[in-house]
């Protein structure tokens, strides 16, 4: 597997795909791009995607499908939670002992991969009685799934759990969705 983190914003773009080939060519199978949680970033990312598609293979993540990203006037990116080190704290002058790091990342197979069905691309939203999460899906396209109505049992005696849910999904792009109820059940 190779791996590029935080490089691919420097090299110029006459000499991007000279260096998406020579690590293709280095690869066993894998490659995997991190870079900062941007929107030149995440375009750049974009731009490899599309590089990299037309040579065959698949994209193993964040995307569930090998399709045209869906986003338009977003970009996918994620966040982590770092330490920072005493010096980190007084370069930047900050009194916290940990930063929320933003990246962008795409991880990409020379091979035809299994994709997940869905891909949850931002923090879930959590309300008051719902809970609220926005999906990339197989298709291709962005859904919002509501979670709501949470009913759970739980007994340990006699092993009886009950878990029942509703679930609300909402296509953004066409405003209408449907709703399904869940229900589970075990007993002893």
């Amino acid at each position: 597997m190779v791996v590029s983190s935080y490089f691919i914003n420097e090299i110029d773009d006459k000499l991007l795909n000279k260096y998406l080939d020579q690590i293709y060519e280095m690869s066993n199978g894998y490659i995997l791009f991190v870079e900062p949680g941007t929107v030149k970033s995440y375009e750049r990312l974009m731009k490899i995607r599309e590089y990299l598609l037309a040579k065959g293979g698949s994209i193993v993540a964040p995307c569930p499908h090998d399709k045209k990203c869906p986003l338009v006037s977003d970009w996918c990116h994620f966040t982590v939670r770092v330490e920072r080190s005493k010096l980190l704290k007084d370069i930047k002058k900050g009194e916290a002992p940990y930063e929320d790091e933003k990246f962008s990342y795409l991880f990409y197979s020379k091979n035809k991969e299994k994709h997940a069905k869905n891909r949850v691309f931002r923090h879930p939203f959590y309300g008051n009685g719902f809970v609220s999460l926005k999906l990339c899906d197989e298709l291709g396209d962005i859904n919002n799934y509501v979670l709501t109505s949470f009913n759970v049992s739980y007994t340990t005696n006699n092993y009886t759990i009950e878990f029942h849910f509703n679930i609300s999904i909402t296509k953004s792009d066409e405003g209408n969705g449907c709703t399904t109820t869940v229900f589970f059940k075990i007993s002893r």
